[in-house]
């Protein structure tokens, strides 16, 4: 095998153990958001942001995944 089909096996690999973690976070964070706004429990305004921040890492990995998957 080649250096270049190293490198495309390190799509999936990044995919399963970043990827995945962080995209379980934001939907339990989105859980707690959406229960905050129906006033099911009283949740800190703090996860509000944490689920955005947690968006935007799903978003970055997702977009790093892909670029190094189409090299």
């Amino acid at each position: 095998m080649t250096a270049i089909d190293w490198f495309a096996l390190l799509h999936p690999v990044l995919v399963v153990l970043f990827v995945y973690e962080v995209v379980g976070a934001t939907i339990r964070l989105e859980i707690l958001v959406r229960e905050r706004r129906l006033g099911i429990t009283k949740q800190l305004p703090a996860v509000n942001r944490a689920h955005a921040d947690h968006g935007r890492w799903v978003t970055a990995g997702v977009v790093v995944a892909v670029m190094i998957a189409l090299e």
